[in-house]
């Protein structure tokens, strides 16, 4: 019975000092007074730690999004009942102002087409018309394309019957028709060409 108490006092006794042995080698190693165990670098021996981590951010993460612009577009309606049209104009300049489209809205003068029936099976003419066509105009600038295609679909759910829309680019012939032509200009105009003829033909002469 001796013998058996005294073989586990060794045996605990050899567990205690293996565990103080290994206290103090972890504690040695954290404080950095060792370099080496038994030949081999400190470095493999495994010792739990807290890790760090830390994210990554590039630059310009936080800034918004590039958007493609349209410089310029013209949205052009035309009809031939002038209250209809002049009140969806009214209704797309709403539209385009709560949207923050940059637009300039402008009356453009009205073209007149000239429409003749005829008697069935015959030369002889029936009715004569005379149609009217009105245009209302608004020029866009720096249209962002993700609200375009928006506008598109609200402007055709709500086309009354008989206006027309259409959107494309700005037009030179188109820009230059908008602007009445002041009658004695042209007449000035006209009398210059006929004084520089009656020149040209005296000096034929």
């Amino acid at each position: 019975m001796e013998r058996f108490v005294s073989l586990c006092i060794q045996r605990l006794g050899t567990h205690l000092c293996r565990t103080n042995i290994h206290s103090q080698i972890r504690h040695k190693c954290l404080s950095g007074k060792i370099k080496s165990l038994n030949g081999y670098p400190a470095r493999y021996i495994s010792i739990s730690s807290k890790q760090r981590y830390s994210v990554f951010e590039p630059d310009g993460i936080g800034d918004p999004p590039e958007i493609d612009e349209y410089s310029e577009l013209k949205i052009s309606l035309q009809g031939f009942d002038f209250v209809v049209l002049e009140s969806f104009s009214r209704y797309v300049h709403r539209l385009l102002r709560e949207l923050e489209f940059k637009n300039n809205n402008f009356a453009v003068p009205p073209k007149c087409t000239k429409v003749q029936t005829y008697v069935p099976n015959s030369d002889k003419l029936d009715q004569e018309f005379n149609l009217s066509t009105y245009e209302r105009s608004f020029i866009l600038e720096d249209v962002p394309c993700t609200k375009l295609p928006l506008a598109i679909e609200i402007m055709q759910q709500n086309l009354p019957a008989g206006v027309e829309l259409s959107i494309k680019w700005p037009d030179v012939m188109e820009e230059e028709f908008r602007y009445i032509p002041d009658k004695e200009i042209l007449d000035l105009q006209e009398q210059l060409a006929e004084i520089d003829q009656i020149r040209e033909d005296r000096k034929k002469k």
